[in-house]
């Protein structure tokens, strides 16, 4: 594909025009755009802006890329890397929306030089019916015999039910803040946690329904049982599907209860109403009300599950929620954060001081102090 196309995606997603298909396009073409070059658009898009004091320098932009592009290693297996490599556009547009600009002649104390916290991995408590547990961590492997015939397979951050000798009864996974885990229960179904998350469900789907319930965030991809429905309860919202993918998202810190549909069909009910989704469509419950979403940002539900942090519009208190969740942190406020939104993409995979000087390098108003299992924040 030509350079020319790429740019014309660049730009388009710069302007926050670009189709969920042409994100996705885009992310492809950008593997292999060299670094240079996105720096360079990165640097021009900068010099567009109307106010003419608000500038993105070459060196800046390159700085800016290099650090979010090639962030020091971690523990981890795989390397750190953004989401995609359009992420870089992801930079510029930071802090388009709500007129957040990168200010290149403005200092501020790099939160690598602070104090650092590592991301979250994988790991989960595996309660069964009797009320023992099994923790579950990457020193856990193969296959474990749990009592009553009960049989399960660990591995690479995953549980996976055995179908034959699973018998009736309930089981609980708990994922703890600071970790993630999936779960392949035994009708084939898949879930993925996110931190700070229960699954409660049956070790054999007898009956009607498949109804399990859920504390936190999750996405399922549900496997087909003709007849018998899936159900998902979050105790103020139930959703239900057939075959089909979708997120769920039902912290009790978040203001709102948000079921995203990727493909498929599913039927959220609620105390306000009863709505059917089609793929692309969110449906978003807030007290007493139920509100529609018809073009729901994909990727963005979605890019937890896929290792990565993805927000678009988005406040500093909503950011720092799930940096909380996924960091393990208590996060306390020096000073009330402003109603400035903010458009990143990078992976989870990232140590805390290289997020927060992400933030940082987009909004010099914005101060971070790491203590320990603390993250104090501070703007002016």
């Amino acid at each position: 594909m030509s350079t020319t196309k790429t740019r014309a995606l660049f730009e388009k997603y710069y302007s926050k025009t670009a189709t969920e298909e042409e994100r996705m396009e885009l992310a492809a073409l950008l593997r292999d755009t060299n670094d240079q070059l996105i720096s360079e658009w990165i640097t021009e898009m900068g010099e567009q802006l109307q106010e003419a004091r608000h500038i993105i320098a070459p060196e800046r932009a390159d700085a800016i890329l290099a650090n979010i592009l090639h962030p020091s290693k971690t523990n981890h297996k795989q390397p750190v890397r953004l989401l995609y490599r359009y992420a870089a556009a992801a930079v510029v547009a930071l802090l388009l929306s709500a007129g957040v600009y990168l200010l290149t002649h403005r200092t501020h104390t790099p939160a690598q030089q602070l104090a650092d916290v590592n991301p979250g991995t994988n790991g989960a408590i595996l309660t069964l019916a009797d009320g023992s547990s099994v923790q579950l961590d990457s020193t856990r492997q193969g296959m474990l015999v749990l009592g009553n015939g009960l049989k399960v397979k660990v591995g690479e951050g995953q549980l996976n039910y055995d179908q034959a000798t699973a018998t009736a009864g309930y089981n609980t996974l708990t994922v703890p803040r600071g970790r993630q885990y999936k779960v392949m229960l035994p009708d084939g179904t898949t879930v993925w946690l996110n931190a700070d998350s229960y699954l409660r469900y049956p070790t054999q789907f007898e009956g009607p329904q498949r109804r399990v319930e859920l504390q936190g965030e999750a996405y399922f991809d549900v496997a087909q049982q003709p007849g018998q429905p899936f159900i998902v309860s979050t105790g103020a919202v139930e959703v239900q599907a057939l075959g089909t993918a979708f997120n769920v998202n039902s912290y009790a810190d978040e203001a709102q209860i948000t079921t995203t549909l990727v493909s498929g069909v599913v039927q959220v009910q609620s105390l306000s109403a009863k709505k059917v989704l089609r793929p692309g469509q969110q449906e978003v419950i807030k007290g007493n009300t139920s509100t529609t979403v018809n073009e729901g940002n994909l990727a963005q539900v979605t890019a937890w599950k896929e290792g990565n942090f993805y927000f678009d519009d988005t406040t500093l208190p909503e950011i720092l929620r799930q940096f909380s969740r996924w960091y393990d942190l208590e996060v306390v406020y020096q000073s009330t954060p402003g109603d400035k939104t903010y458009m990143v993409m990078i992976s989870r995979n990232t140590p805390l001081s290289k997020v927060l000087d992400l933030l940082t390098s987009a909004d010099a108003d914005v101060k971070f102090i790491i203590e320990g299992k603390k993250l104090i924040v501070t703007s002016n």
